[in-house]
């Protein structure tokens, strides 16, 4: 299954996405944590060495809380929560995603735009090139998010538009 749920962890909203990747666990360690290749499909490439280490990006604080290779990578960034956990099963890696945020309304964009990322960590790890934004599908994206979700979709259009400099309407994109 490749959608996101959306749940709660310690009282706040959640995302979770899990995915099966056919590729070693190191492999994909070094996908998630390696700052050269997060640049490849992440939204943010960052330099992440050790626990406790503190960052700075995008004018947002961020403190690694986790740092066990291979296996389970968790930092705050801002006032949000992020984690990457990877287990070895049957020749896969099984990496599951987990972020944490304040405002439920937002679940839709977040899922839509995590999912598109995760695709794209998926293209990058088997060697193709990773697709470019394609506006109109995160909006469909993001409404199918919102019905699965129960929330209103035009909270996350907003934001996409916001993002993309569109006025929310994929017709218009």
């Amino acid at each position: 299954m490749n959608e996101g749920i959306l749940t709660e962890v310690d009282g706040r909203p959640a995302l979770r996405f899990t995915r099966r990747l056919p590729h070693p666990v190191e492999r994909v360690w070094r996908a998630v944590s390696a700052e050269e290749e997060l640049a490849e499909w992440f939204v943010v490439p960052m330099d992440l060495r050790h626990q406790g280490q503190r960052f700075q990006l995008m004018e947002q604080p961020g403190t690694v809380l986790r740092y066990d290779p291979p296996r389970v990578l968790e930092w705050e960034w801002g006032d949000d929560r992020f984690s990457f956990h990877l287990e070895a099963e049957g020749g896969v890696t099984v990496l599951t995603f987990v972020h944490v945020f304040g405002d439920r309304s937002r679940g839709a964009d977040l899922g839509s735009g995590w999912h598109v990322h995760l695709e794209s960590l998926e293209a990058h790890l088997s060697g193709v090139p990773v697709p470019d934004a394609d506006p109109a599908r995160l909006l469909a994206l993001n409404d199918s998010y919102a019905e699965r979700f129960g929330l209103d979709p035009e909270v996350g259009r907003l934001q996409l538009a916001q993002h993309d400099g569109s006025d929310g309407d994929p017709s218009t994109g």
